[in-house]
């Protein structure tokens, strides 16, 4: 369920403790699925359109990762924030994940796997 914190903090409120967060981008939620499906991370690649989230996600799970501009993440968002990091400013932001890769949508994805 996106943008789940909201309940996730009024549930930990009234329970009086912390929870055990198993989405993404928890690993252990990966190691279930690598589990149950059988895969390799080392062939396997999480597409997303969300560093804190899906590019983490794949980074805790050991796997590639792709980051999407046609969701949450804008491409002139992401070049902003990757060119703080690369000029050492301190306002990157804190969910700043570095995909492996990028693309416009899932369909440029798909159709650049689909032609190399």
């Amino acid at each position: 369920m996106p943008c789940s914190g909201s309940m996730i903090a009024a549930v930990e409120k009234a329970a009086g403790r912390c929870p055990l967060i198993i989405g993404k981008p928890s690993h252990i939620m990966f190691d279930l699925i690598k589990e149950c499906l059988d895969l390799d991370p080392s062939t396997t690649c999480i597409v997303g359109d969300r560093m804190e989230t899906d590019i983490l996600f794949g980074r805790n799970g050991g796997i590639k990762t792709c980051l999407v501009f046609s969701g949450v993440t804008l491409e002139m968002d992401y070049e902003n924030m990757k060119l703080s990091k690369l000029q050492g400013l301190k306002e990157i932001p804190k969910h700043f994940y570095e995909p492996d890769c990028t693309s416009k949508t899932l369909y440029h994805f798909v159709e650049n796997l689909l032609t190399n």
